[in-house]
């Protein structure tokens, strides 16, 4: 294969990799016509592993193609000598050989017929070239079927890229294959198709570099990419553990990894990502390279996501999934024997095994990888961890660690009006400067840490995030922040565009707006939390990375879960709630400061007083927080979840096969053996005395290191049943006698009973019910939602002592909490039912039902919509759980349109709008309104259509939107094309089997 470089990408300029030798021509070539074709070549490689290039262009012109389909080709001029180049894809060999060809420029042959390798031995004879150029062409040449155009044409025709860009391609052409003379007599019995062969840009095709140039602005990589791209560990397949600050490439270079696996391996990958968020935002981004290369993007998130995973002959996919669902991706190919299908799996912000709950499922993921499927290639990354060469034990990694950063990162402290920066040689601050703010004694008491002055002194023309310790401190320094600044400067800049956000925002809440936005929008303020709807938070974000609004005061999720790089960033305080800030946290939210290809240096400001100065020291330079396993957490639930599922999984098949898999993991690396062994021994035997799990034909307690070890183990049903829908085991039981005592009398009269079963256990056990609403919608009910409530026990009785203030067994007051959230999902599907009823739905009738829900019960918005989201994916669980439970399997067929329903909690109408990434209901709603009816009519439309016809939409999330609808279509196409080659395979089966006889009909054999 041709060795790949990492030097800069200019046009046309050669690459040396061998001496200079003179090419050797076909004898049936004139002299002169030989001479010029040798002086337009820098040079000519003497030996399969080096390059060519061709000398840098004068011109190129293009054909179009004939209407009677015929090949047409590109003529492009080396100085005065001309070459024709294929442009389209062939149907047969013969085709190639009478196309009059002189030069087949950066292709790779591939044929549909099995015995590919004797069509490669057959090449040269039939094209009548040289062996090693041959070989270069052929060097990705596969058994499989393929057939392909060439990578830059499908650019070319698909109207992506210009002819400028075309040309940029060719000049920078990795083989050229020069062809003597072309015998047209030469036979066609197989067909031939070729593709795009790997180019100039770390294995992969080169239009790769042209989409990170235009969609991204990325002209080149930084050199500690480009180093680990070609290093040795990465070409021995060795997984890697990286650790560089925030905004310094790493994603990017798991992106390469990814792409080179999807197109180079032929293998599926899983991106994960912590949060729903980075879900939708790494889908979009990925969708354009899915699009062009010929792949699949698949999105695992909430409810979203098909379990098992599809199996695809035809096209490789990316599973870009949270930590949970690539947990059950990784349970559904385990357990159906398809973990080979994985080629690569990247985990951003790896540091999260060190949190609990999330961090026992991350770490259990990966040591079933790590025991079971040696060959599979695992990328970590994170920004500050401690323990960075323990993890990288754990994980086998090669570990590669950098500060380097693209902008260079200034940081400072305020205390009072004076500004420190921190002096870590002599380990204290140092005085940078005073603060002289035009404030009046009034406002230094509203703003005594001076925060609107720091955001005026970088706004309007450029961007600040303020990071603040509570939701409602967001809320009141976004009004604190717009009374420092001149009305007349701040108010006039970009105004027409900040009416039409808060337009827009009217009209997704169907003409409501929060009061603070309607305030603080004008200025270019906003805030934002979990309060906000997704609607509304994606909205906002479009507008900051747009310039519309410039200032954000954001609690420090945003800092995790959405990309927002700004000019300065400023920390209100230096705690996170009641608790101090950690190093980790605090480089991830410092490390949004500065904006690559924008910013010459970024600024972080942290302010606090003198009592927390030698604290806020030790962020800057003090040792990260180590990433410490979190699996015998919580009582050991999450072990015995680990245990449980490696044995539903067949990855171990007796106690001591159980033992070894532990063994694998970062729990057993960080704790002595004897202390992990006898959890473990505790763990065993509480899965046994729980049913869970069952030791040969008998319940019994054994002895690991006993005779017992090599007894089969099974799992029971309720234990794959819990498994498989990723239900927590102190929840599972529950959850089973719940569904069961439902179905003795389920009420279907209303949705209200199926909404409770929905309503996950761990969102109830964080509300705090409102004794006068609940009281008032009871009262409200009709006969068939009490029943509900007599059912569950919850009396007429109890609820008026309940408005009274009596207190509840535990129990009977967790019914009343899940019961309060149901109700509230009861009162969106109720918005829902009279929004599909209704012969003139439009936004005024129906974009504002989370808003009204959450008037109604006064909770956030946001928490509304959470909580509907949460639900969605809990039903989904469920329906995973029941599915192989006998006793329950009526669920199975009940639930799924249901889930379905109150995850949208919209019109079926929009359901196709809706498998959009990040495209919401009052989006959706927008869309359909404008004419965009479905996913086709979306395809089909350019930006500045979907700009005008959804308002405020930024351009780049335009073409985001139609790729991902072009994304989701091809799936849809692929999957039908799935079913009819499995049907057509199951057909032959069946017709070689059936043979006629002489003496009769056709009789199975």
């Amino acid at each position: 294969m041709v060795a790949e470089t990492d030097d800069e990408y200019v046009p046309g300029s050669p690459v040396l990799t061998q001496p200079r030798t003179p090419h050797r021509r076909c004898t049936r070539r004139s002299a002169s016509k030989r001479l010029d074709a040798e002086q337009n070549f820098d040079c000519i490689p003497s030996s399969p592993g080096s390059q060519c290039r061709p000398r840098r262009f004068s011109s190129l012109r293009k054909k179009r193609k004939s209407s009677d389909g015929s090949l047409n080709n590109t003529s492009l001029t080396f100085g005065q000598s001309s070459k024709t180049v294929m442009q389209i894809t062939p149907r047969s060999t013969e085709e190639i050989l009478s196309a009059g060809l002189d030069i087949l420029e950066d292709f790779n042959f591939k044929t549909p017929v099995s015995d590919a390798r004797k069509i490669v031995q057959q090449l040269p004879k039939r094209l009548k070239v040289d062996n090693v150029e041959v070989s270069l062409s052929c060097d990705l040449f596969s058994d499989q079927p393929n057939e392909v155009q060439v990578q830059e044409n499908m650019c070319y025709q698909s109207g992506q890229f210009d002819a400028m860009l075309m040309e940029r391609f060719h000049r920078n052409a990795q083989t050229i294959l020069t062809c003597d003379s072309i015998d047209s007599t030469t036979d066609s019995v197989d067909p031939l198709a070729f593709s795009g062969v790997q180019g100039r840009f770390f294995g992969l095709p080169s239009v790769v570099r042209a989409i990170l140039e235009t969609e991204r602005g990325i002209r080149d990589l930084y050199d500690w990419q480009k180093e680990l791209l070609q290093s040795a560990e990465v070409d021995r397949n060795e997984n890697v553990l990286l650790s560089l600050p925030t905004s310094g490439g790493k994603t990017l270079f798991a992106e390469i990894m990814l792409l080179r696996c999807l197109v180079n391996k032929k293998k599926n990958c899983i991106f994960i990502v912590p949060y729903v968020s980075l879900v939708q935002e790494k889908v979009r981004g990925l969708t354009i390279f899915g699009i062009t290369l010929d792949f699949l993007v698949e999105e695992y998130a909430g409810s979203r996501g098909t379990l098992p995973p599809q199996q695809r002959k035809l096209r490789n996919t990316v599973y870009v999934a949270t930590i949970e669902k690539a947990s059950g991706i990784v349970h559904h190919l385990l357990k159906e024997n398809r973990l080979g299908e994985l080629g690569l799996v990247v985990v951003d912000e790896v540091h999260m095994l060190g949190e609990s709950g999330r961090g026992a499922t991350l770490e259990a993921l990966l040591t079933k990888l790590l025991f079971s499927a040696p060959g599979l290639q695992i990328v970590g990354m994170s920004a500050t961890i401690g323990n960075l060469e323990e993890l990288g034990k754990f994980l086998r990694a090669f570990v590669f660690r950098q500060k380097f950063r693209p902008v260079e990162l200034r940081e400072y402290v305020v205390v009072g009006s004076e500004v420190y920066a921190p002096c870590m040689e002599e380990r204290k601050l140092t005085h940078a400067r005073t603060l002289y703010p035009k404030y009046s004694s009034e406002r230094m008491k509203e703003d005594p840490n001076l925060i609107g002055h720091l955001v005026l002194e970088v706004v309007p023309q450029n961007s600040v995030l303020v990071f603040c310790a509570t939701r409602l401190n967001c809320e009141n320094v976004a009004k604190l922040i717009i009374k420092a600044f001149p009305k007349q400067q701040v108010l006039a800049h970009r105004k027409e565009e900040k009416q039409a956000l808060l337009n827009t925002l009217s009209s997704d809440g169907g003409g409501r707006i929060c009061d603070i936005l309607k305030l603080t929008l004008p200025y270019g303020v906003a805030y934002h939390h979990s309060g906000l709807t997704d609607d509304e938070r994606r909205l906002l974000e479009e507008a900051f990375l747009n310039g519309v609004i410039c200032v954000i005061c954001c609690t420090s999720t945003l800092a995790a879960g959405v990309n927002l790089p700004a000019k300065r960033v400023i920390l209100r305080s230096p705690f996170v709630g009641r608790e101090f800030l950690t190093k980790s946290r605090y480089k991830q939210m410092a490390g949004r400061a500065g904006r690559a290809g924008f910013d010459v240096e970024g600024e972080s400001y942290i302010v606090c007083d003198t009592s927390t100065t030698s604290k806020v020291l030790k962020l800057f330079d003090g040792p990260a927080e180590n990433a410490m396993s979190s699996l015998n957490f919580n009582d050991g639930y999450p072990l015995r979840s680990f245990l449980l599922s490696c044995v539903v999984e067949k990855l171990a098949t007796c106690p001591a096969k159980l033992l070894e898999v532990v063994k694998c993991s970062l729990w057993a690396s960080q704790v002595e053996e004897q202390a992990w062994k006898t959890s473990f021994q505790s763990a065993f035997h509480w899965l046994i005395d729980q049913g869970l799990l069952k030791l040969g034909n008998v319940q019994t307690q054994i002895e690991i290191d006993g005779t017992s070890a090599e007894t089969e183990l099974t799992a029971s049903e309720l234990g794959k049943a819990a498994i498989k829908g990723n239900i927590s085991l102190d929840l599972a039981q529950q959850l089973y006698k719940d569904l069961q005592r439902g179905l003795d009398a389920l009420v279907l009269n209303t949705p209200l009973h199926l909404l409770y079963l929905l309503t996950p256990y761990e969102i109830a056990v964080d509300v705090n019910p409102d004794r006068n609403i609940l009281y008032d919608m009871y009262h409200k009910c009709n006969q068939h939602d009490i029943r509900v409530f007599d059912f569950l026990g919850i009396s007429a009785l109890i609820v008026q002592r309940f408005m009274n203030g009596r207190n509840f067994r535990h129990d009977v007051l967790f019914k009343i909490k899940r019961l309060y959230c149901a109700l509230m999902l009861l009162m969106l599907w109720i918005q829902g039912e009279q929004m599909a009823a209704s012969k003139n739905v439009g936004l005024e009738d129906g974009s504002d039902a989370v808003w009204r829900v959450a008037a109604t019960f006064r909770v956030d918005r946001g928490r509304v919509q959470n909580l509907v989201s949460r639900a969605a994916g809990f039903g989904s669980n469920i329906v995973h759980f029941v599915e192989d439970l006998e006793p329950l399997r009526s669920y199975a067929d009940l639930l799924p349109p249901f889930v379905e329903k109150i995850g949208n909690c919209s019109t079926m109408e929009l359901l196709p709008l809706l498998q959009l990434p990040a495209v919401k209901r009052a989006r959706a709603r927008l869309l359909f309104d404008s004419g965009y009816k479905n996913l086709s009519d979306v395809a089909r439309a350019t930006a500045p259509d979907l700009v005008k016809a959804v308002g405020k939409l930024s351009t780049k999330s335009a073409k985001e939107m139609i790729l991902s609808a072009r994304m989701v279509l091809t799936q849809d196409a692929f999957n039908l094309q799935e079913m009819a080659q499995t049907a057509l395979e199951s057909v032959q089966q069946f017709t070689a089997v059936a043979k006629p006889t002489n003496n009769g009909p056709s009789r199975m054999i």
